[in-house]
């Protein structure tokens, strides 16, 4: 049944975080175009005699920097809303009734969204990450004519080795830490999001409200749990440096994202689990 679940899931909101995907790509060409050719113009200096020309090419590299950060945070925070409203509809409103009668356990229900959303969010978080890849590329391009050798390719990744091992971090550790707090970010924070809508339903009245309200406050536990995980591994990075080789700077900030993370989905999921089987009230 889980399985039927997630399918029900995947189709019904594959229409628009399809289109979510569809516009980082979109952005991504405007993007890219407005890097390249403002670029190409102004690293020809006879193009610099004529202000007026030039003023508007640096316009319009700034407008596409802004327009294209604005889409990052646009994209993102829309998958959380989307995802948030998705969960809240088909639970607690009218189609919830529906949902809340289906033969199927609360833990189902809970991992098949937590799961499709979480996927979601995930692929969004890659698409914009390779979005932002593509869009240095696309100025390296503008500034060289052409895309790095593969001797020039060895040579970073070497220094970037080299980089690293003189701050004492292990690549491997590193790339480890950073990889598994990306696949547990996006679960995390989807079960942050339904558990605080959920802990709104205890609320006898503007139970939506409740459940905004509510996530602030779980976004304020997050960030407290956060900044003392942050400290303990600073602070017992001091004492005991040979032990924790390479779990201060960024990797400690990975692990520390890893716990806390592991602690707020977790916590979260049992508390939407215990409501929806032991305080739900469906008026």
């Amino acid at each position: 049944m889980l399985g039927k679940i997630i399918k029900y899931e995947f189709k019904d909101t594959s229409k628009i975080c399809g289109l979510i995907l569809l516009v980082i790509a979109v952005m991504t060409l405007i993007g890219a175009l407005g890097l390249i050719l403002p670029v190409k113009f102004m690293s020809d200096e006879r193009n610099f005699s004529n202000d007026l020309s030039s003023g508007l090419w640096i316009m319009m590299l700034t407008m596409t920097m802004i327009l294209y950060v604005i889409m990052l945070m646009g994209v993102t925070y829309g998958m959380m809303i989307y995802q948030g409203v998705h969960f809240y509809k088909t639970m607690y409103s009218d189609e919830g009734y529906l949902t809340q009668t289906l033969p199927v356990t609360k833990h189902q229900l809970l991992i098949g969204k937590t799961l499709v959303a979480g996927i979601w969010y995930l692929l969004v978080m890659i698409c914009v990450g390779i979005s932002v890849v593509l869009l240095v590329l696309s100025l390296a391009v503008a500034l060289n004519e052409g895309l790095p050798s593969s001797s020039e390719i060895m040579e970073f990744r070497q220094g970037m080795r080299e980089g690293l091992t003189m701050m004492n971090f292990r690549v491997t550790r590193v790339v480890i830490s950073a990889i598994l707090a990306a696949l547990i970010t996006p679960f995390s924070t989807m079960l942050m999001i339904f558990g605080a809508l959920t802990i709104g339903q205890l609320s006898g009245k503007y139970k939506a409200l409740m459940g905004i309200l509510a996530y602030f406050g779980v976004m304020i536990v997050n960030m407290i749990l956060s900044n003392i995980m942050q400290f303990i591994f600073s602070f017992g990075s001091i004492f005991t440096a040979r032990v924790v080789e390479g779990s201060t700077g960024v990797a400690g900030a990975y692990d520390s994202a890893i716990i806390v993370g592991l602690i707020m989905g977790g916590g979260m999921y049992f508390i939407s689990h215990y409501i929806l089987t032991k305080r739900l009230n469906m008026e």
